[in-house]
């Protein structure tokens, strides 16, 4: 396993010796992505980006800890990114929706200036994903339900790519809703994209292709860091996906030896599973606490093929055992 930091990554992409196989990165996408030729052999790209979705409120709640609806600077997009493009304009979203601009209120306005810079920032994004991607791969793009048309459009026709369909999370353990004003948010959706229509695709079975996945992040699964605040196990990160969620978008769309492209890594789950199923991974994260603990998830993780010698090695042991016993009896 390659372990590299942001500025080590750029003199081994100038010195021309840039291995995308079986390496983790500490540094910012933005700065990596651009490093990374066209076209390069990226089979699938798995993303779970930021869903703008962060507020400053705090709830209080006397039986249990404050619920903290402010993730970090990471979801909050009211200032636009200098370095970025502007594919679409404030201006452009009003005119489009037809909204009475005068009519706002000022925190519907900042809202509203939030979503214009978030879809420059995701669609920035995805231009640099769709460059790099191999010429048969494909790109899986968590949202919220709110940007699935703008994602699909986008992709679509400006991109060109086949859009294949919406997959939906269904969490059987949603977060409750303590101001009881409406519904439990109860799913998650990734948009599924193919850069052609040779791009690789495995048909898995009538129950697993399915376009919904009902499932949880818990148990040992689930990442946790000691806190010297609240002096107890605290969850990792907020937005962990689920082993088995990630490992059905990796087998459906890449074969044995290809690989698979987080840059995004967060908790680091897919290139966990991408080495648990004999893939080639490659991820970034720039979060030193996340790509810490992420570093130490990807090293502990074993293929298929370590799985497989257990299981030999202990029907041989069990082989072994019965002959000796049969030649003592004799």
């Amino acid at each position: 396993m390659n372990v590299l930091s942001e500025i080590e990554f750029c003199k081994t992409y100038q010195n021309q010796q840039i291995n995308l196989e079986d390496t983790l990165i500490l540094g910012d996408c933005f700065k990596i992505l651009p490093l990374i030729r066209t076209s390069s052999k990226i089979k699938t790209i798995i993303i779970d980006p930021p869903y703008n979705i962060s507020s400053k409120r705090i709830f209080t709640r006397k039986e249990c800890d404050n619920l903290n609806l402010n993730f970090g600077k990471w979801d909050h997009f009211n200032e636009e990114t200098e370095s970025m493009d502007r594919i679409i304009t404030i201006d452009d979203y009003i005119n489009y929706y037809n909204i009475k601009k005068e009519k706002l209120s000022e925190m519907k306005l900042g809202e509203l200036i939030s979503e214009v810079n978030f879809l420059n920032w995701i669609f920035n994004l995805f231009n640099e994903l769709y460059r790099v991607l191999d010429d048969n791969g494909s790109i899986f793009i968590f949202c919220p339900d709110k940007y699935i048309s703008p994602l699909r459009i986008y992709g679509t026709f400006t991109l060109g790519m086949n859009y294949k369909h919406t997959i939906i999370w269904y969490k059987t353990n949603p977060p409750p809703r303590f101001l009881k004003n409406s519904l439990a948010n109860a799913n998650e959706f990734c948009c599924y994209f193919q850069k052609s229509s040779d791009s690789t695709f495995h048909f898995l079975g009538q129950k697993e292709m399915r376009s919904w996945f009902s499932g949880i992040v818990g148990g040992k699964e689930r990442l946790k860091r000691w806190s010297r605040k609240n002096q107890k196990y605290v969850t990792l990160h907020p937005t962990q996906k689920p082993e088995s969620l990630i490992r059905k978008l990796i087998t459906m769309s890449s074969d044995e030896g290809d690989i698979i492209a987080d840059f995004m890594g967060g908790s680091f789950t897919t290139p966990s599973v991408a080495k648990q199923e004999n893939r080639k991974y490659f991820a970034c994260e720039k979060n030193y606490v996340y790509f810490k603990y992420g570093k130490m998830r990807v090293e502990q993780s074993k293929t298929r093929k370590y799985y497989r010698q257990k299981i030999r090695q202990k029907e041989d042991k069990k082989q072994t055992q019965v002959s000796i016993n049969q030649y003592l009896q004799k």
